[in-house]
C-alpha cells in the first residue's frame, strides 16, 4: 500500500511510455549478512526492525514512481528483489518481476537487481577485468597521490573487473535493447579508487561497444562519479574518465555510436541523486547533494525520451527510512 503523501507526489507516465528507473536502495539487506554485519552496526539500518521499515519506505517510493524497468544498487538477494516487487505491486495490473545475477563483493555482500514487467531474454555478468591506469588517466590530475602511487597502494594489483553489474537482453517495441546495470567503487575524489573505477568502466565499454554492433543501449547506475558534460546542481567535476569511457568508449575502442546522458533533459537546478553528509551534522543542505547515479542510453533510445527527472520527494536526513540516494527517472516513447 503507497502512503497517501507518495501518491500525491506519485508521477504518472503517458499510456504509451515506458518508464526506467535508477535507484541505490541503501544497504535493502532483510537476511543477515555477517562480513558486513548488516542489519546491524555495519549499515545504516541496525535491526532487523529498521531493515524492514526500510524496505516498506523504497517500496512504497517505487509503487509511487511506478516504473517499467528498474535497476537497483545496494541490494542483497533475490529475497529482497521478489519483496521489493511484491510490496510495491499496485491496483494498476502492471507487475514488476525480479531478476539477478550474484556479484563477487564478498566484503560488502552488495548487488545490482533487476526488476522490470518486460520478459527478459537472457541475463549474465561480465567478469572480464582491465588494466590500470588506462590510457591517458586523468586520476592524478587534482590529487596529491599519484597513479604510480596509488598503483603502489594496491598492493600490486595492476587489473580491475566490476563486482557488481550485470547485462540484460529484452525488446521494446520491436527494438532488441541491452541493458547494462552497474555498481562501480565508490569516493569520487580518490585517485587510488579513480585508477580502478576508470578500469571498471573500461569493461563495461567494452562490452557495450559489441552490443552497439547488433542492440540498442541502456546503461543505468550508480557510477561513483561525476559527468563534466553534465555538471550536477553543485558543479562537482570528476578528477577520472568514467563517465567520458562509458559514453565513448575507450581509446584504444571508440563506439560507432555515442551513449548520452538522459540528465540532459533536467536542468542543472534539479540535477542531483545522492546525499554526502560532509559536516556531519545529520541536516542535509544543498552544498551536499552530487550526481553518481547515471542513465546513458544509445542515440536511438535517447531520441525517445519525453520526460527526465530526479524524484526529489523526500528529505534526506540520517533519521531517515529511504535511502541517501534519490531515483532518476527517465520515461520514453
Amino acid at each position: 500500500m503507497v502512503p497517501l503523501l507518495l501518491l500525491l507526489l506519485s508521477v504518472a507516465t503517458g499510456c504509451d511510455a515506458f518508464r526506467v528507473m535508477q535507484y541505490n536502495v541503501e544497504w535493502l539487506f532483510l537476511d543477515y549478512y555477517s562480513p558486513a554485519d548488516c542489519p546491524g552496526q555495519g549499515c545504516t539500518w541496525t535491526d532487523a526492525d529498521r531493515a524492514e521499515t526500510h524496505m516498506t519506505a523504497v517500496a512504497d517510493i517505487v509503487g509511487a514512481v511506478r516504473p517499467d524497468l528498474l535497476n537497483i544498487c545496494e541490494v542483497e538477494g533475490m529475497h529482497e528483489i521478489d519483496t521489493l516487487a511484491q510490496l510495491s505491486r499496485d491496483d494498476s495490473g502492471k507487475a514488476l518481476h525480479g531478476h539477478f545475477v550474484k556479484g563477487t563483493d564478498s566484503s560488502t555482500g552488495q548487488n545490482v537487481g533487476l526488476l522490470t514487467s518486460l520478459p527478459v531474454l537472457d541475463m549474465y555478468r561480465l567478469d572480464g577485468r582491465a588494466a590500470f591506469p588506462v590510457p591517458g588517466s586523468t586520476c592524478a590530475t587534482v590529487s596529491a597521490i599519484d597513479v604510480a602511487g596509488a598503483t603502489k597502494q594496491l598492493r600490486g594489483a595492476s587489473d580491475e573487473g566490476v563486482s557488481k553489474n550485470y547485462v540484460a537482453k529484452i525488446q521494446w517495441m520491436g527494438v532488441d535493447v541491452t541493458v547494462f546495470g552497474a555498481h562501480l567503487l565508490a569516493y569520487p575524489d580518490r585517485s587510488d579508487r579513480c585508477v580502478k573505477r576508470e578500469a571498471q568502466a573500461a569493461v563495461l565499454a567494452d562490452a557495450v561497444a559489441d552490443a552497439l554492433k547488433t542492440s540498442e543501449v541502456l546503461l543505468l547506475g550508480d557510477l561513483n562519479d561525476y559527468d563534466a558534460e553534465v555538471p550536477d546542481k553543485n558543479n562537482n567535476q570528476p578528477i577520472s574518465l568514467v563517465l567520458d569511457i562509458l559514453k565513448n568508449g575507450t581509446a584504444e575502442r571508440p563506439y560507432d555510436r555515442v551513449l548520452r546522458s538522459a540528465a540532459e533533459w533536467v536542468g542543472q537546478g534539479d540535477r542531483y541523486s545522492d546525499w554526502w553528509d560532509k559536516n556531519g551534522d545529520c541536516a542535509a543542505e544543498d552544498g551536499e547533494m552530487g550526481a553518481i547515479d547515471h542513465v546513458l542510453l544509445s542515440p536511438a533510445l535517447f531520441d525517445r525520451i519525453d520526460d527526465v527527472f530526479f524524484y526529489h520527494a523526500y528529505t534526506e536526513s540520517c533519521d531517515r527510512n529511504t535511502s541517501d540516494h534519490y531515483p532518476l527517472v527517465v520515461d520514453l516513447v
